[in-house]
């Protein structure tokens, strides 16, 4: 018998927001695919360890999702869950879940941009369903997505010339630009 526990495939059922009454629940699977289509649309070349990186991050959550306020409040909360995903991804590793790619500090800054873009987008549609607390989710991560964006650009300029700037020119204005069309369309769309 298989303990679905350590099992990277259930790994993509488990419920984001499950603290959140939101009106349509979110697989990890799902959070997954929606960044990864993301990241494809703002950065096309994304180098593959990026796309392995983006199915496999949220894999160690089988041990819960513990929601973000409460891992600010609470570091030691973090620090715990930190050790239990760690404990659960070497057990995901003996059954064959793909090894954890290491990314740059630019890499890993695409992504993380591209993960708060996915979950604003979730919050824009929870809101235009009707859910005022997709509201939250929204506001929140604005105040993210903007200084990340303007990070990105900052850190491009720094790059200028440099083979770096060259392979990943763009980003930035793609994931503004994204975002600009993502809200138009959810305006066209919403209730």
């Amino acid at each position: 018998m298989i303990d679905c526990t350590y099992d990277p495939r259930a790994a993509g059922e488990i419920t984001r927001y499950h603290t959140w009454p939101v009106h349509r629940q979110q697989s990890v699977g799902e959070h997954s695919w929606q960044i990864l289509r993301i990241l494809l649309t703002v950065w096309p070349r994304c180098p593959r360890r990026v796309l392995v990186h983006t199915v496999v991050h949220d894999m160690p959550e089988m041990g819960g999702d513990i929601s973000y306020p409460f891992k600010v409040l609470f570091p030691e909360l973090k620090s715990a869950m930190t050790k239990v995903e760690h404990y659960i991804t070497a057990e995901q590793n003996k059954f064959g879940r793909p090894e954890e790619p290491h990314l740059s500090p630019f890499e890993q800054h695409v992504f993380k941009l591209c993960e708060w873009i996915e979950m604003w987008e979730y919050g824009l549609h929870e809101v235009n369903m009707g859910s005022r607390y997709g509201e939250t989710i929204c506001e929140r991560m604005m105040t993210v997505i903007g200084p990340a964006i303007h990070k990105l650009q900052t850190d491009m300029d720094g790059l200028a010339g440099s083979q770096d700037a060259r392979q990943h020119p763009g980003i930035p204005e793609a994931a503004h630009k994204y975002i600009l069309k993502r809200m138009e369309q959810e305006k066209t769309n919403g209730t």
